[in-house]
């Protein structure tokens, strides 16, 4: 359990640290049987990590990434979670709501496994810190959104404790992974009550509260696309590019020349 002391949470700075996370999470998938066999990249990594609407979070450990977790604000080409709750999302949509979804959530067997019950309570305590530095980037910079996220309908449980309610309707096979899937819901307010109300999550929370501060401070100095990385992580790491239509690689590459153009980007050599 002392490991944990030592971890590093942050936002990717370079590069190397988003590869990092992309790495574990492809990592993880497959050993869950998430991934389908014929992905043959070790990378996970989804068009909507191109938009700087996606908010990547790490945990590192001696440099390298163990834990990582994501949050992705509607972007021009949705959610993942369209894919296979489309037209529950739309709904939402339609009556005015904004919408965020949490993916990529990942740790490493170093720090969480289930070999013991002391392991499994690290891996628990590192999750439960990823979700406390994400809902605290939610309450301050998008207090007004509805928040999303597909689980495994067996993970449900899980994600009721820490404040999340189900979305009506049943389980699919959700075609992004080899997986069935359900989808939950949070807002900061649903979440907040339910810290108050678990003590356990409450003193969790509370210890962890200086880390978000600083943490959030990083928000600005984050890394994010450019074009360049379009062309690492979607045409060399990956063969993404050839999945996608022409419609939305114009999206993606119009995106990523506006951020170049702000100068929020950050590229390789800076």
């Amino acid at each position: 359990m002392f490991i944990l002391r030592e971890i590093e949470y942050k936002f990717p700075q370079c590069r190397e640290e988003l590869e990092g996370s992309y790495q574990l999470v492809c990592a993880r998938y497959r050993e869950r049987g998430y991934i389908k066999s014929d992905w043959k990249s070790d990378l996970w990594v989804l068009p909507y990590c191109a938009f700087s609407t996606a908010y990547p979070i790490i945990g590192t450990l001696e440099g390298e990434v163990v834990a990582t977790i994501s949050l992705f604000l509607d972007s021009p080409l949705g959610l993942p979670a369209d894919v296979a709750f489309g037209s529950q999302l739309q709904e939402i949509r339609e009556k005015g709501k904004k919408l965020g979804e949490i993916g990529m959530l990942a740790c490493d067997p170093l720090v969480g496994d289930d070999s013991n019950i002391f392991n499994r309570m690290g891996g628990f305590l590192v999750v439960l810190t990823l979700f406390r530095l994400l809902f605290e980037l939610v309450k301050i910079k998008f207090s007004d959104y509805t928040i999303f996220i597909t689980v495994n309908p067996k993970h449900k449980d899980f994600y009721k404790l820490i404040g999340f309610l189900p979305l009506p309707g049943s389980p699919v096979d959700y075609r992004r992974l080899d997986a069935p899937a359900v989808a939950l819901y949070s807002n900061v307010e649903m979440f907040s009550r339910i810290v108050e109300r678990r003590s356990f999550l409450k003193k969790i929370f509370l210890t962890t509260q200086v880390l978000a501060e600083d943490i959030l401070k990083e928000l600005e100095t984050r890394y994010t696309w450019g074009k360049s990385d379009v062309n690492y992580f979607f045409q060399e790491r990956t063969s993404i590019w050839n999945m996608l239509p022409n419609q939305d690689k114009e999206l993606i590459i119009k995106c990523c020349e506006m951020v170049e153009e702000d100068g929020d980007t950050k590229t390789e050599g800076e």
